[in-house]
């Protein structure tokens, strides 16, 4: 089992008001992560028990094992789908971040390039 993510909240208010649209898109993709984290892992824990199960599936009428195989292809996809969503977050937040000063100033830049290389390598190849 996981821990879920809390992502940290913006004092919107606290900025000037020419950069409220582009916090709040922040807060916004923050918001978001946990989600896709959680539909990744609810994906992934599918296509690990359609593996775990093959036995079974096998052994199944032709029309089950079909069934199985489309299960399987359907967490596969949903994965790949958060995976997808879970970058776009990430390169989002990274653009937008630069249009807050206030933001910018106060993240640690070479933790968020750390973790987009740890993303590429083990999810974009």
């Amino acid at each position: 089992m996981f821990t879920r993510l809390r992502p940290s909240r913006i004092n919107v208010d606290a900025l000037r008001p020419a950069e409220h649209e582009n916090a709040a898109a922040i807060q916004s993709a923050l918001n978001s992560i946990p989600t896709h984290v959680e539909d990744f892992v609810a994906a992934f824990r599918l296509f690990e028990f359609i593996l775990n199960n093959l036995d079974a599936i096998d052994d199944a009428p032709i029309k089950a094992a079909r069934t199985a195989s489309a299960w399987a292809q359907i967490a596969a996809r949903d994965g790949a789908l958060s995976i997808f969503h879970f970058g776009k977050l990430m390169e989002g937040i990274k653009q937008t971040l630069h249009s807050v000063p206030v933001l910018d100033s106060s993240m640690d830049h070479a933790k968020l390039r750390a973790a987009a290389n740890l993303f590429r390598q083990h999810f974009r190849g």
